[in-house]
């Protein structure tokens, strides 16, 4: 939608996510003079450019979603107008000097509240030109430069430690050849996909299929770790859309080895760690988890988070500063899980619950629904699909 609102025209989104990080993107870009409507199962962006973009009147509401507000202050920042940008109380704890500093090397004004929301921006349609040597691999970072960059129409590249995800990089080239009236499907997302591949390896025995799944390669991670654990993937390419590999994959019950996940394979699966975590909670032996330092500034502190999570189930977990060690085991012990409002966390003890003795109550269940509000329906289709 973001891209759209760039670019201008017509787009007819098909697949889009429903979760309340996808609304608060429409509800931002509303304020900007975009129109954003639905017809049937598609999303119609229609947009007069960022050019045409017109002075929010209010705060610009991120919700709980920090891409939108990270890549809106990219955007915002070449745009000739202040605006601010808030979040929730969620949001409002993440760092948010990251993007601010390389959007003020290329010119733009940008005041953050003690580095974090609400952020003051007061853009400027002449841009520098920048190459930012980032020292996170974010690609939050990556796309707030070089979106900064394409509305300003200056030339920005980024170097970062390792690949972030690219989806940024592979988007901008399809927008820049296509119409002003285009058509956009967007693949299943991998990282919703995640909490039923690792439910279908660890719980029941029938296999489960999932359709039309991207398969980025930056975004890989957890599949590839599983593939080392002894999981049994399959995965079939169908198509692609708008430069993004797409696939069929099915999964099969699985006995699964332990194994040490660190580097570069750390960030191609960094939003899936939690999931990872009770994979490998299941696995013979010990898991390491090393590397994973942005954990600690997610939603919440999703290393603290998920080991407390995985202790109040039984499990043999010992935290570092920048991962934990996980040891495996057969079964998991009835508890209380708290979400810490975090909706991967939610999900991903939702998961392990298939594997308890006894019941597992989780706190704040509903925050599913920043991400994926049909979590617990899809959930109860594979465990009773009849």
């Amino acid at each position: 939608m973001i891209l759209a609102a760039i670019f201008g025209g017509v787009t007819r989104v098909s697949n889009l996510p429903q979760g309340e990080d996808v609304a608060s993107t429409a509800s931002v870009l509303g304020q900007l003079g975009v129109h954003i409507s639905k017809t049937g199962s598609q999303v119609i962006v229609e947009s007069p450019g960022s050019e045409h973009f017109t002075p929010p009147s209010k705060p610009l509401d991120c919700g709980n979603s920090g891409t939108t507000m990270r890549l809106m202050s990219g955007v915002l920042s070449a745009c000739p107008f202040a605006s601010t940008l808030v979040g929730d109380s969620s949001l409002s704890s993440r760092p948010m000097e990251r993007i601010a500093q390389p959007l003020r090397m290329m010119g733009a004004s940008l005041t953050t509240t003690d580095g974090h929301a609400p952020l003051h921006i007061i853009g400027r349609p002449d841009l520098s030109p920048l190459h930012y040597q980032s020292p996170v691999a974010s690609a939050q970072v990556k796309s707030a430069v070089l979106l900064a960059g394409r509305v300003a129409g200056v030339q920005c590249s980024v170097t970062e430690p390792y690949t972030s995800r690219d989806h940024t990089e592979r988007m901008l080239p399809w927008f820049e050849k296509s119409p002003s009236t285009r058509e956009l499907t967007i693949p299943g997302d991998v990282s919703s996909a995640s909490f039923f591949i690792v439910a279908a390896l660890i719980a029941g025995e029938a296999s489960i299929h999932l359709p039309s799944v991207g398969i980025n390669p930056t975004r890989m991670g957890l599949l590839d770790a599983l593939s080392d654990m002894g999981a049994r993937i399959d995965i079939h390419p169908t198509f692609s859309s708008a430069g993004e590999p797409i696939a069929d994959i099915t999964i099969h019950r699985s006995e699964l080895t332990s194994m040490n996940l660190s580097g570069e394979n750390v960030v191609r699966c960094i939003d899936e760690i939690p999931i990872f975590a009770i994979a490998a909670a299941t696995a013979q032996g010990m898991s390491r988890i090393r590397d994973a330092h942005e954990l600690r500034v997610k939603e919440c502190d999703r290393i603290e988070a998920t080991c407390k999570g995985l202790a109040n189930i039984g499990v043999s977990v010992v935290e570092h500063a920048d991962g934990f060690d996980v040891t495996g085991q057969k079964g998991f012990h009835s508890g209380t899980i708290s979400t810490f409002g975090d909706h991967r966390l939610a999900m991903s003890f939702a998961i392990a619950a298939l594997n308890v003795d006894g019941s597992l109550r989780i706190s704040d269940a509903n925050v599913v629904a920043v991400s994926y509000p049909e979590f617990y329906r899809d959930l109860e289709r594979i465990c009773h699909p009849h």
